[in-house]
């Protein structure tokens, strides 16, 4: 008896899915709470793939190594200290 159940069960289920799609046109209906995840998992994805942009692509390991090189016509004398400044911009400030 409980095998039938399930059966019939099943079948109606199947039926009113089949109605859904003869009302949409043909296309499978999907709920609002479908298109959210789908969603975080696309953001999620995207940013997985921003973080590990550089070591996917082959880029040295050491991705804090910045270089800077001086033009031709410019020579720095020996036994002199540099000091290079790098301002990286902060969009968090309001102007």
């Amino acid at each position: 008896m409980d095998t039938r159940a399930k059966q019939k069960m099943s079948q109606v289920r199947q039926k009113k899915a089949d109605d859904k799609v003869k009302l949409a046109g043909g296309t499978k209906v999907l709920l609002p709470e479908v298109f959210a995840s789908n969603y975080m998992k696309q953001q999620r994805n995207f940013v997985h793939y921003k973080r590990n942009k550089r070591t996917m692509s082959g880029a040295a390991e050491n991705s804090d190594v910045q270089t800077y090189s001086l033009a031709k016509d410019q020579r720095v004398p020996l036994n002199v200290l540099l000091l290079v400044v790098r301002i990286k911009e902060s969009r968090n400030t309001s102007p």
